[in-house]
């Protein structure tokens, strides 16, 4: 672990309950440490340990207070592998969609459609490629669309609370 990750004890019991969410348990599952701090002075002095499923070297930084999503994971790219593929000119990663789970928010973007709902409140779809400032709610306009994006949303939230699920 870091020797130098910083946090004051204030500031660690304020957020302790945020220690033990599903997203941490899915974390120690794939076996990494989770350093929680507000500031690491250098990630030369933090232990990786194998991640299996990247085929690396990790740890996941919990970044204390940050409310949000900041948290990240340092990750040691094997010799002889490389992300350059990634960053080429005209390269992209594929991805079939987009979804997100934040403090009850719930979103999925498909291509320019986009299907996002407030907690505890109905699905809304809206269309990028036209409505960018997402101002025109297509949801009555388009139910089917709605509710096929839906069940895709709701799969992979399934996904997640099955990965997640203490062992």
């Amino acid at each position: 672990m870091a020797k130098d990750a910083i946090v004051s004890d204030e500031l660690a019991q304020k957020f302790a309950t945020e220690k033990d969410t599903p997203y941490l348990r899915f974390v120690r599952g794939e076996g990494l440490d989770i350093i929680s701090a507000h500031y690491v002075q250098s990630l030369r002095t933090v232990e990786l340990k194998p991640w299996a499923r990247r085929g690396g070297n990790a740890v996941f930084i919990n970044h204390e207070a940050s409310r949000t999503s900041n948290d990240c994971y340092v990750l040691v790219i094997p010799p002889g592998k490389s992300l350059a593929p990634v960053f080429a000119k005209d390269g992209s990663v594929a991805h079939q969609y987009f979804w997100w789970y934040h403090d009850g928010n719930r979103a999925l973007r498909v291509g320019d459609w986009k299907l996002v709902a407030d907690p505890q409140k109905p699905w809304e779809l809206y269309d990028l490629r036209t409505d960018r400032s997402e101002s025109e709610n297509l949801a009555g306009r388009y139910p089917d669309k709605v509710k096929d994006f839906a069940q895709v949303w709701t799969n992979r939230a399934e996904e997640f609370r099955a990965l997640a699920a203490p062992r």
